[in-house]
């Protein structure tokens, strides 16, 4: 770990950051429309650092210091940052045990965590940028009825993977994944916890986990839940 400055859209701020992936010293972070578009599908803002290509995913922290300052301390300032439950940190060891497991993931450059306290923008994570994918909602809204069938079956193949081998993920759903030109499904949100023992504690991270527009619509949820169900209960 060491300290290093980022410059975010103008704004200088420092991070304890990890390089895991041998990142050189960060550019100018700046946004581009994809960046923004990103942002409006996702609660991260993100930036853009050309030179090693780099997408950088930053998240807010969940309360204000003025409005809710004992649950912006509790949980933001001693569970995030200090206790060990850093966003990226959580991400970054949940993408290596993908990987582990033989799935797809995006390369891993650093992550950190602010140094300030009042800066509300408290992790950091930088991965690959990947500009010839596609989000998994945009490619499966170009899709045909019979493609979007199949492919519907293999991102749930892959949540079968997790489930096998005693993990799920927290946030499943289309835009968490992108699509590249071989077609292969790749995990950009890497967020996944352990499964409990129990069939109905199982079944019911199932059950919040079909919603609707996570799968695209009720039509594709419902074809989702026949295939995942059995591996849940």
């Amino acid at each position: 770990m060491g300290l290093r400055r980022f410059n975010l859209a103008g704004r200088r701020r420092w991070y304890l950051a990890r390089n895991v992936g041998g990142m050189q010293i960060a550019q100018e972070l700046s946004q581009t429309p994809w960046m923004q578009h990103l942002e409006r599908v996702s609660s991260s803002h993100f930036y853009l650092e050309p030179v090693s290509n780099s997408l950088f995913k930053i998240s807010r922290d969940k309360y204000s210091p003025r409005a809710h300052f004992w649950r912006w301390l509790s949980r933001d300032i001693i569970s995030q940052r200090l206790a060990g439950g850093l966003d990226a940190l959580k991400e970054y060891l949940s993408n290596r045990t993908l990987a582990r497991l033989g799935q797809r993931t995006i390369d891993v450059r650093l992550y950190g965590v602010a140094l300030n306290p009042f800066n509300p923008l408290g992790s950091l994570y930088a991965m690959e940028f990947l500009a010839d994918c596609s989000t998994g909602r945009e490619y499966f809204e170009r899709l045909d009825e019979t493609a979007r069938i199949a492919f519907m079956a293999r991102f749930c193949d892959l949540v079968i993977e997790l489930a096998e081998a005693g993990f799920y993920h927290r946030d499943l759903h289309l835009t968490n994944i992108m699509v590249d030109e071989a077609e292969n499904i790749i995990w950009i949100d890497t967020h996944i916890k352990r499964l409990p023992k129990a069939a109905a504690e199982r079944t019911k991270i199932l059950d919040k986990t079909l919603i609707p527009y996570n799968f695209y619509n009720e039509k594709y949820m419902e074809m989702a839940r026949r295939q995942l169900i059995p591996h849940f209960s």
